[in-house]
């Protein structure tokens, strides 16, 4: 890792004025409506309201970047909900005895008697007094009797049974696609009845049908609680998408330590708890309260006398339940492209004022000029509501942060060398670089930089990687991603794409680049071109080494008319030429010097920078066909056999026989042929360079004497 270098830093934070910019449309206004509603609203928009006008360098809606106005959110037909119904049967709900006061009012309380004032606080009285379910009963307590906290009946008139059955006669009346199930709870679960959907007939009676009131030691509520969620996330209960709990008690849980490792749970938290606590109105209920806060439902408070309220709550309760309050999704579309873009809410907020706030799974781009967008909301399964919305996104380009813009500088990307500075070129040979991309913060975090390298003297030679980029650090609206000691190799010949390596070729190009991947309009490119290397042509010049060679017998076997022969040295005399050479770079059958003596058989010799192919014609001087033959000399036995040398001198001999086998007899013959060389990248030390190809075509005229 180096450090970063200053044309590095400028990329991150331009002055004002100096970079171009790229900016997020804020919809949180509606055009015209002046200062109110700060809030878009889609109602008027649908109605006709004007277009949206934003900057042309407006490319995307933010994560975050809608506020809804709450007028397209109301909701007045319920919805489907599925609910189970938990009630306490514990027997402080039952009253054993009550206190008449002073001023009549009753006080029912679930022990027999108490005791106060120094003597016995029971009259020996009784009290029959009208519950829900008949009449009842009771002692009666000395008005100067005292009984202990926490000693009140929790419903002394079995109202808890009834208002449960007119809550499900409600969810029948207005929400039928509901399911309801109910169970009891004290010492041990009881009066199970799993949920079903109250549209079908007969099922609301059987849940009403379920519902009995007991009278058994204990308050475990875990129990309850466990068999409620095992039914809410059955798939065989369960018919909508909104599930809830309604627990109905007096006391505090006798499985205290059980509810505390319940609440912990993240899956127990999913489902919505609304508490109904019943019983002495001084108490705090805690643990009631904590369930409904953990799980975002609602806590209620209600003197056990006051059935009317009970009603009235559970009433509320129910429509908590199945009114939408908050949609269950928000979706926006943007139709301009060729295939529609699409982000879907994660979260959505309700701001004080009722408006909607929702945070999106990704970005929405916006086209320079018309976006046609659709917003869908679903409240639920039976209400789906889409709104059109024109954004205009041409107009003057933004220059700095408004109230409706959020913008950042465009991105960019640097490769910084192993010292910390920015290169005009790559070298011809391995480095690493840390590659830098700056860019506006937003959802994305790791990103993709595409790398490829090219060479314009090679049609098709290339390499592509995939740079993965960490993020490294975030600074206000500026994010930095990272990736340090990135290998580029500036002298490849054969490139291997995908391995984690930038292969380049000499003198030529490699191109960096990132785009969003949904805006395409966000994008960062850094080119950096290869070091310009010397070239040199491949081939140089043709030599014939004597005019009229004197042949000699050439044994039967042999058939191949070409052979070649590397780092060859020719000297002319008055009395012929003597070749000397290196070795064999084509010969196939052995051929002895002897035979190959220029003296004896027609020779070329040229130099190469490169290896090359080469294609050979012979004809006799009428222009009648001889032999011909093609073929190409070993890359890697020519380099080791040029060793240092600029280039490597080649011997050319032909074997004066014809294709059918007849040797040539004495007179004159034509040679046509073609050399090309080899493009080459070389790496002599200290001095690369590339050779171009090149094709050599020649004809020539030479003698033979048998």
């Amino acid at each position: 890792m180096r450090a970063a270098p200053c044309a590095a830093l400028l990329a991150v934070g331009p002055a004002a004025g100096q970079a171009p910019l790229r900016c997020d449309l804020l919809l949180e206004s509606t055009p015209g409506a002046g200062a109110e509603p700060a809030c878009l609203d889609l109602v008027a928009l649908q109605k006709g309201g004007t277009p949206i006008v934003t900057a042309g360098n407006a490319t995307r809606i933010s994560v975050n970047g809608f506020d809804l106005c709450k007028n397209a959110f109301t909701v007045t037909k319920p919805a489907g909900a599925d609910i189970v119904f938990i009630y306490d049967n514990s027997g402080s709900m039952v009253a054993g005895s009550a206190k008449i006061n002073t001023t009549g009012d009753t006080t029912f309380y679930h022990i027999a008697g108490c005791n106060g004032g120094g003597g016995g606080a029971t009259t020996g009285a009784t009290m029959t007094y009208n519950t829900l379910l008949g009449p009842r009963t009771i002692r009666l307590i000395d008005a100067a009797g005292t009984c202990p906290a926490g000693s009140m009946a929790g419903d002394p008139y079995f109202a808890r049974g009834k208002v449960i059955e007119k809550a499900v006669d409600y969810l029948l009346a207005n929400s039928p696609t509901s399911t309801a199930g109910a169970l009891a709870f004290a010492d041990i679960v009881g009066n199970l009845r799993a949920p079903l959907q109250l549209s079908i007939a007969g099922n609301s009676d059987l849940v009403k049908s379920s519902i009995t009131l007991d009278s058994i030691n204990r308050t475990n509520y875990v129990p309850a609680l466990n068999q409620a969620r095992a039914w809410l996330t059955d798939t065989a209960f369960i018919r909508s998408s909104k599930q809830a709990i309604v627990f109905i008690s007096d006391g505090e849980p006798s499985d205290a330590g059980a509810l505390t490792n319940w609440l912990r749970t993240n899956g127990n938290k999913d489902i919505p708890i609304y508490t109904i606590a019943l019983g002495d109105t001084s108490a705090t209920f805690a643990r009631m309260k904590e369930m409904s806060d953990t799980t975002k439902g609602a806590f209620y408070q209600i003197k056990p006398q006051n059935i009317a309220l009970m009603n009235e709550v559970m009433t509320k309760i129910i429509q908590a339940i199945t009114v939408p309050t908050v949609p269950r999704s928000i979706e926006v579309s943007n139709n301009s492209f060729p295939t529609p873009m699409v982000s879907k809410s994660t979260s959505v907020i309700r701001n004080p004022d009722g408006s909607m706030s929702p945070v999106m799974d990704s970005i929405l781009a916006l086209k320079q000029g018309a976006n046609a967008l659709t917003v869908k909301i679903t409240m639920s399964d039976n209400d789906v509501r889409n709104f059109n919305v024109t954004v205009q996104a041409d107009g003057p380009a933004a220059a700095a942060t408004t109230q409706s813009l959020v913008c950042v500088p465009m991105p960019a990307l640097t490769m910084v060398n192993p010292a910390g500075g920015v290169d005009s070129a790559y070298p011809n040979s391995a480095t690493d670089y840390d590659i830098r991309l700056s860019r506006g913060t937003s959802e994305l975090k790791d990103v993709i930089v595409v790398a490829t390298s090219s060479d314009t003297s090679q049609p098709g030679w290339s390499d592509v990687e995939n740079i993965a980029m960490p993020q490294s650090s975030v600074s206000g609206a500026i994010t930095i991603n990272l990736r340090n000691d990135y290998p580029l190799n500036g002298s490849v010949a054969n490139a291997s794409k995908g391995n984690n390596i930038l292969d380049a070729a000499p003198g030529g190009e490699v191109v960096l680049t990132w785009t969003h991947p949904r805006d395409l309009r966000e994008t960062a490119t850094v080119r950096l071109p290869g070091k310009k290397v010397a070239s040199a042509p491949g081939f140089i010049d043709v030599v014939r080494a004597t005019d009229a060679p004197h042949g000699v017998p050439i044994p039967a076997e042999v058939t191949e008319p070409v052979v070649i022969r590397g780092g060859a040295t020719l000297i002319r005399n008055a009395t012929g030429a003597v070749l000397t050479h290196k070795g064999d770079l084509s010969n196939p059958q052995k051929v002895a010097d002897a035979i190959l003596d220029p003296n004896h058989t027609p020779t070329f010799v040229f130099n190469t920078s490169s290896a090359f192919s080469y294609q050979v014609t012979i004809f006799d001087h009428l222009g009648q066909f001889l032999n011909s033959r093609k073929g190409a000399v070993d890359s890697a036995r020519w380099e080791q056999m040029r060793g240092n040398a600029d280039s490597l001198a080649c011997a050319f001999s032909i074997l004066p026989i014809s294709r059918d086998g007849q040797r040539f007899g004495t007179g004159v013959y034509i040679l046509q042929a073609s050399i090309t060389t080899k493009m080459t990248d070389r790496k002599d030390s200290g001095k690369p360079l590339r050779v171009k190809p090149v094709t050599k075509i020649f004809t020539n005229r030479f003698g033979y004497i048998r």
